[in-house]
């Protein structure tokens, strides 16, 4: 914040003078000074346009800038480029902008904030609200050492299910995963959804880790991914993973 300080002098003198037979007055009033302090603020941080330039700066740690359902959005968005190696360009506006990567753009609009943490909690993409779309980590699956997790899941304007999977092999020996062959069990019960696509490194070394994202063509969260694979010693691995 700048301060400006306005100073006003006011001088006010009279004198009357006269011969000798006259009385001379002289009275000079009392030099007044007024200071008057005028604080200026600083513009306020474009909220949504500080959320739009996270998306192409991974050092932006996600709750400084997002909240809610705009927090699992834009890790889910920074997820998916990282295993497609995509890069994101933001094309910020002024009350929408646009999210882009190869071949495609989004419009992010309608955007609500939070005005007491001054984050962006929930938008719209491309006119579609996200709320009830979006969705942040599931629980732990671990099948001996195995361990998977859902990170984000989103259903996109497409009506597809795109999630992506943290996988860690905690074991002693290297882990394939059949990616390929994931099935999506749905929370009510209906057939399995076949995976439509599957990306990353289903090679998991011992000790380490993998993010795997595979996209269902089914418009709604919920459920489980039944996936399975094969260690190098032999024995079979089966992980059912939230979503």
């Amino acid at each position: 914040m700048r301060l400006i300080v306005v100073a006003v002098v006011v001088v006010a003198m009279s004198a009357c003078t006269g011969g000798d037979d006259r009385t001379v007055t002289s009275t000079a009033a009392a030099t007044t000074a007024v200071t008057t302090t005028t604080a200026v603020a600083e513009a306020p941080i474009d909220t949504g346009r500080a959320y739009v330039m996270a998306f192409t700066d991974p050092a932006v740690e996600t709750s400084s800038v997002a909240s809610g359902d705009a927090a699992h959005y834009l890790d889910h968005r920074r997820l998916a480029a990282e295993v497609l190696g995509e890069e994101l360009v933001a094309l910020p506006g002024q009350s929408s902008h646009r999210i882009c990567s190869v071949g495609d753009c989004v419009v992010i609009d309608d955007i609500v904030t939070d005005p007491v943490d001054a984050v962006v909690t929930t938008f719209s993409v491309d006119g579609q609200p996200i709320a009830d779309r979006i969705a942040g980590s599931g629980l732990i699956a671990d099948d001996d050492g195995v361990v998977a997790q859902t990170r984000t899941a989103y259903v996109t304007n497409a009506s597809q299910l795109a999630v992506t999977v943290e996988i860690s092999n905690t074991t002693d020996t290297d882990v394939e995963l059949f990616g390929f062959a994931a099935v999506l069990r749905p929370v009510d019960g209906s057939s399995g959804v076949e995976v439509a696509g599957s990306w990353g490194d289903d090679q998991v070394a011992s000790g380490a880790d993998s993010l795997l994202l595979f996209v269902f063509d089914i418009d709604r969260l919920g459920g489980r991914i039944d996936l399975r694979g094969l260690r190098d010693d032999g024995f079979e691995v089966a992980l059912a993973i939230d979503v």
